[in-house]
């Protein structure tokens, strides 16, 4: 008798511990609205797409699979329901409906399965977009609401759901509402529903105020306090490594929980061997810092041609669990390379510029004495904002972090001495005379024909292997760029000026110009992505290439009946859609 005490107590126990799992939210009003370009192919729905979403009279979107399956109150969900009203649904629900009238989520009325990012009676005023990206194994899937109109009002409101695989966490993140375009601030109900008896909601919902704070609510399926919470954010390992050479593993990490951090192990295997571990103690990394470091294992890889599989993870957070374990693993393929003499190279500057910038213009004499000493091997960007931005160069600025202008990327690349991608002008013509002097695996060829009578064009990009190369997520990209605009369509409209910083500057080029320059002529404007994003077209490159190997992609499309087809270029290249928030590279 004395042994089955424990047991009836164990029995006893165990109803009362079933029944107290939930989902429970932290909120921080520190965090930047997230930086929503990175890493993730953003599809782009408008407001006439019905496939995506549907609205209060049932629309027409219907079930979207989702990319990964995942758990929902610790039940498996594979498909979701996108409303316009704020909120997701998923598989099974008892709503064929979108509700608009946002309520308590007690109430019958509120559907059940579903995620209130934040309910209320919106009109998709401009698009919604959805995403996902992240490691192999650790994606995420993202839902952005933005512009929404509410009660016949044009809004600037924002807001975000993200779903981590791996778990059943998800954060809620809360953008802006501009007093300027709606007069009171914007309520709704925020928070996650399983049925009328199972839920929770953020604190004020159903009216919640959305005043203007940008902050985030974190859910966590079980877990009420997060305060061991490491997230690995990136690493610097290239694909490309050079065998019987040793590589400094540089991680970065983001405190994401409520507690400071004092100590973790970083932790990485070579394709499933001995686990290198590397200890960080005697650190304060307080919530939402960062805090980078190197691996005291260098990695190496003994062969060409042989490709390998690096796995990143983060334990024993302050000598105990992390409470969210979905965010601190991370991959990356890799392959030994024969290091052969670098093909001919060329280099891209995708830079950041707008016309009321008083030091962009600097940016374009920088940009032309680059031209003027590599010519064709050198090839620029511009993602111009102004009368000239679209969604390709919002998204493009968006996905890489670009802050101030002019500042640009190089190949995508995030050199070890730099904070970021985008850098100043100051660094560019180094930098680009460092890249055109790097390793290529790759060169890239481009051929088409175009009929000037239908606009219609045909255009084969090619690449052709020189050496060995792996990796996952490369994407083939062709942008459409306008060699000049200028106000010639709308003239008198000062929006075209260009800022002058410099027109009282003796040596400048612009000096004495006026400031604004007046009719000043924009150059190499990117104007549209064809058949992609900024990443390019997926599915099309191999995670593994040997010399020799050659992979080709056709785009057909019809060229814009406003652009002069002398007046614009065509530039192909392949770009990497880091799956493991590893700075994007770009060869070519």
């Amino acid at each position: 008798m004395k042994n089955k005490l424990p047991l009836v107590a164990i029995i006893l126990i165990m109803p009362i511990a079933l029944l107290s799992q939930s989902y429970h939210y932290t909120e921080n009003d520190n965090y930047e609205f997230p930086d929503l370009g990175l890493n993730y192919a953003w599809e782009h729905y408008d407001i006439n797409d019905n496939s995506l979403y549907y609205g209060d009279a049932g629309g027409a979107g219907g079930w979207m699979d989702l990319p990964f399956e995942w758990e929902f109150y610790g039940m498996p969900v594979s498909q979701c329901r996108i409303s316009e009203n704020g909120y997701v649904i998923f598989n099974p629900s008892n709503s064929n409906m979108s509700v608009g009238a946002n309520v308590d989520l007690s109430d019958p009325s509120a559907p059940d399965n579903g995620i209130y990012a934040f309910w209320d009676d919106f009109k998709a005023n401009d698009a919604t977009c959805i995403s996902f990206g992240g490691a192999d194994g650790h994606d995420v899937f993202v839902v952005w609401w933005y512009g929404s109109e509410v009660n016949g009002v044009a809004g600037n409101f924002h807001f975000v759901l993200t779903l981590y695989e791996g778990c059943g966490d998800f954060d809620i993140t809360i953008g802006r509402d501009e007093a300027s375009t709606i007069a009171t601030p914007l309520t709704g109900t925020i928070g996650c529903k399983k049925n009328s008896m199972e839920y929770t909601q953020v604190a004020g919902s159903p009216s919640h105020l959305g005043d203007g704070i940008n902050r985030t609510f974190s859910f966590h399926y079980d877990i009420p306090t997060m305060n061991n919470n490491v997230a690995l954010v990136d690493h610097n390992l290239d694909n490309h490594l050079i065998p019987g050479n040793n590589y400094d593993v540089r991680a970065k990490v983001k405190n994401m929980g409520f507690g400071n951090i004092n100590s973790f192990k970083l932790n990485y295997t070579v394709s499933g061997g001995p686990t290198q571990i590397h200890e960080v103690t005697g650190v304060n990394i307080e919530p939402n810092e960062e805090y980078s470091f190197v691996h005291n294992v260098p990695i190496n890889i003994g062969l060409a041609g042989q490709m390998e599989e690096v796995e990143f993870w983060i334990d024993d957070v302050n000598g105990t669990v992390d409470d969210k374990y979905c965010d601190n693993q991370l991959s990356v393929k890799v392959v030994g390379i024969e290091n052969n003499e670098p093909i001919d190279k060329k280099v891209v500057l995708e830079k950041f510029s707008w016309p009321g910038c008083g030091n962009c213009i600097d940016g374009g004499v920088v940009v032309e004495n680059i031209l003027d000493q590599h010519g064709d091997k050198f090839i620029p960007i511009g993602l111009t904002g102004g009368p000239m931005e679209n969604w390709d160069i919002s998204e493009t600025v968006r996905s890489f972090n670009f802050t101030a202008g002019p500042s640009g990327a190089i190949n995508r690349k995030q050199f070890d001495d730099e904070e970021k991608e985008p850098m100043n002008r100051g660094a560019w013509p180094f930098r680009v005379d460092e890249e055109l002097n790097s390793f290529s695996p790759v060169d890239v060829q481009m051929s088409g024909v175009f009929n000037r009578n239908t606009y219609e064009a045909n255009v084969e990009v090619k690449l052709v292997y020189s050496d060995y190369s792996a990796g996952n997520d490369y994407g083939i990209v062709l942008a459409i760029v306008a060699d000049e605009m200028f106000n010639h369509d709308d003239p008198g409209n000062d929006m075209w000026d260009q800022g002058n910083a410099y027109d009282d500057v003796p040596g400048h080029p612009y000096f004495g110009a006026g400031s604004p320059v007046q009719d000043y002529i924009h150059k190499h404007v990117l104007r549209s992505y064809v058949d992609s994003d900024c990443y390019g077209v997926q599915g099309i490159v191999p995670d593994y290439n040997v010399p020799g190997d050659e992979v080709s992609h056709t785009f057909n499309f019809t060229l814009d009946a406003e652009y002069d087809p002398e007046n614009i270029t065509l530039v192909a290249y392949l770009t990497k859609k880091s799956a493991s928030n590893i700075p994007l590279k770009v060869h070519f």
